[in-house]
This record gives C-alpha cells, structure tokens and sequence, in this order.
C-alpha cells in the first residue's frame, strides 16, 4: 500500500512499464498505435511514458480523479444496465484534441495533484462505494495499460467487472495485453475524416481503423460514442466501418460543446436528430441521443416493433470539472426478458448481464 499523499508528475514515482521493445539505446512504445520510438529522456506523445537509461518509464499507480458513476454515464447503455462503476482516471492522452472537455488532466497536466494507489487500495474504495465494476475513464486508459492491467486482473478475482471509456487507439499488443481482464469498452469517435484527426487530434485515421479492428476482434462488450460536429465529413464511412463488424452495434450521438481552444458553434439539436435516422436507415438496431434529455432518443427501443424496452431519465452530471458534458442516467423501468428478448415481439435485444437494481 502506499501513503495518501497528492504529488505532480515531476515529483511522482515513476515505474518500469511492461509494453515496450528496445532498439539500440531507443525504446519503442507499444501501448498505442503512435508507437513511438524514444531516445535517452525523450517522452512519448502521451507525456507519461519516457526512456530512463534504455528502459520505458511510465507515469503508472497515479490517480488524478475518482468517483462512483452509473456506468450509462460512460455511456454503456447494454452493459450490466443499472449498475454502479468506480470511474478512475490519471493523467495524459495520446491524442491532442483542441477541444477536449477533459483537457486539465489530458493535456495540461503538469500541476495536476495525483495520489499513488495500489490496486487492493482500488478495490476497497469501489467497495466503500458499493460499485459493482471498475471503470477507467476520464484520460486515455492505454497509455497506462500497465496499471489498468494490474487493477483489473485484480478487480476480476475479487468479483468485480471491468470497463473503460477509450479513444480507440490501442495497439494490438495492448488489446492482447489486456483483453483477459476486461470486459466493455466505450470507444469515443471523434469523427472519420483524415485531415480532421491530424490536424486536431495529433492522430492518423488509417491507424484508427486498424486498432478498432483489433478492439472489436478482443471478446469485450464494445459500445461506440460518435462526436458530431457541424462540420463533420465522416459519418456515412464510420457508418459502414462498423457495420462490417458481427453482431447488432450500439451508438451514441454526442453534441459537440465548445471547449479548451476550440469556439466552434454547439451542435444543433436537429443535427442529432437527422444523425440518428441516418443511422437506423444504416442498420445500426441501437442508437442514442446524449444530450436530448427527457426524449426518446436517450432509451432502448426494441429495433423490430419499436416497444420501450428499456427506458432511462438522463440529467446533466454534477460534476462541473471532469467529463462536465457527459449526462448521468436513471433506469425508470427495464422490459428486457431474462432470456434477452422483447417481451412484444420476441426480438432478441442485445444486453450483457442482467440489470442491477438499486435501493
């Protein structure tokens, strides 16, 4: 166990990470699809892992935030439903977006306050909180694969699920890494425009397809969460891109809000709204609104004959700090079969768990 004490990243104890090669003095990352190759004190685009005397360091056993969430607040809509998830997060990203909500612990981070934690330490205080999952969140899980790995092969021997809210770019070395130990993802899509992603996320788009591929190849639960913008280009080809993969999909619309640099204009609601026809008339059987509250867009529907199935009551998150634009949600009633099935119809709904009702 370690000491409750609030550190900076300069001041952190940094530890030897597992998911690297060396190349002469160089080390090659391979948490992510950046890859990067390091010289002698040189960080990697995340900024949490560097080479120290030819081996990779990594920013690892550090949180900068937690709380207990809905898990539909990361947003898993068809994943153990109603349940309680400890949402822990440090600090870094692979990406760069000039938008990010979360840019204090993502980009700017350097007077972050973090605490060292053990992963047993993780589990009592999911315990306390009396959540039935671990969920990593708020920065980008990969590029501390390390400690996700750790806490979560621990989380599963102690009874608890596993889930994190990524951007997509793991390497395939990550997904093999950690695909034992987890069990649902939410893979946040900026767009699907090439120019977009370099320009605005430091990322390759083409490298994107391919770790999405690997993601959805792992065995998890997998939900996709799709920004729209005003100036979006992307959406049919994201569309049939994850209409190759087997099994129903399930999506969520997110509005654009304008954060951090960018002051590009909110995304109107009837943008959402016409995004989401668009994507039923594609196939996809689930499809969600995230910021339309009291609507039918934020419930599951069955996908044959329309029934309410599962019906939530969405609500602005009360934390106005991290994720501040992602909505928290209450089940008002659940009409899914025990066995997975419309109760009208007999379609079958694609749920995983059963839900968990709370007092």
């Amino acid at each position: 166990m370690y000491r409750d004490e609030r550190v900076t990243a300069s001041e952190a104890v940094w530890r030897r990470c597992t998911l690297y090669v060396t190349e002469g003095e160089c080390v090659r990352c391979s948490a992510c699809m950046h890859a990067c190759l390091l010289q002698q004190g040189q960080y990697g685009v995340c900024g949490v892992r560097m080479n120290r005397g030819g081996e990779l360091y990594g920013l690892l056993d550090y949180v900068s935030h937690a709380r207990a969430d809905p898990i539909e607040r990361k947003p898993l809509f068809h994943y153990r439903p109603g349940s309680l998830v400890y949402s822990i997060g440090g600090v870094g990203c692979n990406f760069a977006c000039d938008f990010c909500q979360n840019y204090m612990v993502s980009i700017e981070f350097a007077s972050v306050e973090l605490t060292r934690v053990a992963p047993m330490q993780i589990i009592r205080q999911a315990r306390t909180q009396r959540a039935d999952g671990i969920a990593f969140t708020f920065n980008e899980p990969a590029i501390s694969a390390e400690s996700v790995h750790d806490i979560s092969r621990l989380a599963h021997k102690k009874g608890f699920f596993t889930a994190m809210a990524t951007n997509g770019y793991l390497s395939k070395e990550a997904v093999d890494y950690l695909s034992p130990h987890m069990d649902a993802c939410i893979v946040g899509v900026k767009t699907f425009d090439e120019e977009f992603y370099a320009r605005s996320c430091n990322a390759s788009l083409a490298r994107l397809k391919e770790a999405l591929s690997h993601v959805m190849g792992a065995g998890w639960h997998v939900e996709f969460s799709y920004l729209v913008r005003n100036d979006d280009r992307g959406y049919g080809d994201f569309l049939s891109f994850i209409s190759q993969f087997d099994g129903p999909q399930i999506l969520h619309l997110g509005k654009f809000f304008p954060s951090y640099k960018s002051t590009d204009d909110e995304t109107p609601s009837e943008m959402l709204v016409s995004y989401h026809r668009k994507a039923r008339d594609a196939g996809i059987e689930y499809v969600y609104i995230s910021d339309l509250y009291g609507s039918r867009y934020e419930s599951t529907v069955c996908p044959s004959c329309g029934a309410m199935l599962i019906e939530r009551e969405g609500s602005v998150g009360d934390d106005t700090v991290i994720s501040p634009f992602c909505a928290s949600y209450d089940i008002i009633s659940y009409r899914v079969t025990d066995d997975g099935h419309c109760p009208d119809c007999g379609h079958p709904i694609r749920v995983e768990g059963p839900p968990t009702r709370r007092d």
